[in-house]
């Protein structure tokens, strides 16, 4: 669901989703790994374990995906200037900023109940990616664990509950979906369904839930494209992601 002003012309994004280089633009940078860096800014507070275990899990589905990550810390905004900022980093194309909000942030931005994160910007060149932390702690609350555990038992299967930094890394890793796959709109299964219930916290625990084929097809020549123009800027506006539990009948 759109809210306020992240609600954006969703028709032509869509269109263009799937639009760019096919297999030879990914050739020419095969030679080497296919790679991006994510600058990840802990304003949420986000615990050093928390967040190395999500950091872990979306670089696993990446890679799963063909592509690799590296990671860097960037220091925390400054309390005149916390706020959030639709400018384009300053980095090249094959960087990638996320911004882990706190719950003070989701507030003065008025995003919707569920709303775990926004990718805003329409277009192929988007770097900004904001996941607000305390709606991902939501999904990990006792009154949830229990639902899971119930679903669990009545699946037959024996696994532990998706952790806090587990689902962070799989809601990072739908956040940059939405801008490497150039998708504003959702899908109907997978990583990129707009609202996760309780049998996608049990994939996520089980490290299940993940790209298609033909996601991490376009995400490596999406890759590719931006390693050759890293230099090539575009400023744009929209996309979020909601994320909801409903009830398992």
């Amino acid at each position: 669901m759109k809210t306020g002003k992240w609600k954006l012309i969703l028709g032509l994004i869509v269109v263009a989703g799937f639009a760019g280089p096919g297999q030879n633009a990914v050739a020419g940078v095969q030679a080497r790994t296919l790679s991006f860096t994510i600058h990840v800014r802990n304003d949420a507070g986000v615990d050093p374990k928390t967040l190395r275990v999500a950091e872990t899990v979306t670089s696993r589905i990446f890679q799963k995906a063909g592509v690799a990550i590296h990671w860097v810390d960037l220091p925390l905004a400054s309390e005149d200037s916390h706020t959030a900022s639709l400018d384009q980093p300053s980095f090249g194309l094959s960087q990638i900023q996320v911004n882990l909000l706190p719950r003070e942030m989701s507030d003065r931005m008025s995003i919707s109940a569920g709303v775990t994160g926004l990718a805003p910007g329409a277009g192929p060149d988007r770097q900004l990616a904001y996941v607000f932390y305390e709606r991902v702690e939501g999904l990990a609350q006792r009154e949830t664990q229990r639902e899971f555990a119930a679903l669990e038992v009545s699946r037959g299967i024996m696994a532990p509950p998706a952790t806090v930094g587990q689902i962070l890394g799989e809601v990072i890793a739908h956040e940059i979906g939405h801008i490497l796959l150039n998708l504003a709109a959702h899908t109907q299964t997978g990583i990129m369904r707009g609202y996760w219930d309780l049998h996608d916290l049990s994939d996520i625990a089980q490290d299940c839930l993940g790209f298609t084929k033909q996601q991490g097809e376009v995400i490596q020549a999406e890759v590719a494209r931006r390693v050759r123009q890293q230099d090539v800027p575009e400023v744009a506006v929209g996309s979020e992601t909601t994320v909801a539990i409903e009830q398992a009948r």
